[in-house]
């Protein structure tokens, strides 16, 4: 064989050995670290971490009581009004002084967990009065409740017998030891009703005139009621009195908005110089619970539909094939606000409800975090 028949034939060696088919590369597809497997009413649900525009919020709230709430959210990204979103709440075991830490270990503890419930029922209405005096000396106080208790302080508790909303008048005697007396009568609605109202009044340039103003709160139009302590009425809005002579006179508003709410607020009110000590006072009253209304170590899940209907467990009793276990839970990364955060693994059952209905939700593998002080 000639050397140029050899050449060739290695040429056309190396040229074949060169088309040889090589394997694609392998595609790396890496699992999200947040997923939810679940089925809400019986439908196939899957939220994930990356996929989809779903990302895992976390998050802590303290509330006023010193209770935390650790929660973490599934939602979609770059939402102002998010839909279709998973939230789980831990609650944390006792209330804390206000930015003490979280002993995390103690807050999530593997094992079942109680959903919170409404179970707690009113007990009674905590009423608190407040004299607000006027004047120089020391003063004595004499309060009639209205339901035979009197009282001498300046501001008390107070609990109403009635369990049902109940108007009572209340009057509030005044005295100094320079010799100055006041008094002040209003009715007062145990508890308050959902509207108020309130009033302004200034002393025109005229000697004894007054102007008013009143402060309703509620559903408009309003109606006024006025009286001003010298017989005198009015159904305006800002009504104007010019008084007969000198002194402190009782003036009441009553104000009714159009979901036949009512509301009343009486004051001491001066017309001309006055060298008296005008009495007036104030309450605020407080609903008191019996049973567990803050849910210290239970847990929360709570579901946004497509609607922007929120579900919740905690709206209504479980039934007893409901379930929540938390299965491990380990630290995890910071989050964008620097907060510390807790990876949680988690199967759960419930009930949520609302919108007036109720969905069930079960989640057979559960991985997310919530965040912590």
């Amino acid at each position: 064989m000639s050397f140029g028949k050899i050449y060739l034939l290695l040429v056309i060696l190396v040229l074949v050995s060169g088309c040889e088919e090589k394997p694609d590369p392998v595609e790396v597809i890496e699992e999200p670290v947040f997923v939810v497997k679940a089925s809400l009413d019986a439908e196939e649900l899957i939220l994930a971490g990356g996929v989809d525009g779903y990302y895992l919020h976390t998050a802590y709230v303290q509330d006023s009581s010193g209770l935390y709430r650790l929660i973490g959210e599934f939602r979609p990204a770059g939402c102002a009004t998010c839909t279709e979103t998973l939230q789980i709440e831990f609650r944390d075991l006792k209330f804390r002084a206000e930015g003490a830490s979280v002993p995390i270990d103690s807050v999530l503890t593997p094992g079942p967990y109680t959903y919170h419930e409404p179970t707690v029922t009113l007990s009674h209405y905590l009423t608190r009065f407040t004299a607000l005096p006027q004047g120089e000396g020391n003063f004595s106080y004499q309060w009639n409740l209205g339901d035979g208790t009197v009282r001498s302080k300046k501001a008390f508790n107070h609990i109403y017998a009635r369990p049902t909303p109940f108007t009572y008048e209340v009057s509030l005697s005044f005295q100094s030891d320079l010799g100055c007396e006041s008094e002040l009568r209003m009715p007062v609605t145990i508890p308050k009703p959902p509207c108020f109202t309130s009033f302004t009044h200034i002393a025109t340039a005229r000697s004894r005139e007054v102007a008013f103003n009143a402060l309703p709160i509620g559903v408009g139009p309003f109606t006024y009621s006025w009286t001003f302590g010298d017989g005198q009425t009015s159904s305006l809005p800002s009504p104007n009195n010019a008084y007969d002579a000198r002194g402190v006179y009782p003036t009441c508003l009553t104000v009714k908005d159009n979901m036949a709410c009512e509301a009343t607020i009486c004051r001491n009110v001066p017309a001309g110089r006055v060298d008296g000590c005008p009495i007036n006072f104030a309450y605020a009253t407080t609903p008191v619970y019996e049973g567990d209304s803050l849910g210290y170590g239970k847990v929360v899940v709570r579901w946004t539909d497509a609607l922007g209907v929120l579900f919740s467990s905690e709206n209504s009793a479980q039934p007893t094939e409901s379930y929540f276990e938390l299965i491990s839970h380990n630290p995890y990364e910071t989050n964008a606000q620097g907060i510390a955060t807790e990876q949680v693994k988690f199967q759960l059952r419930c009930k949520l409800f609302g919108g007036g209905t109720e969905k069930e939700l079960v989640v057979n593998d559960g991985v997310m975090a919530v965040g912590y002080r």
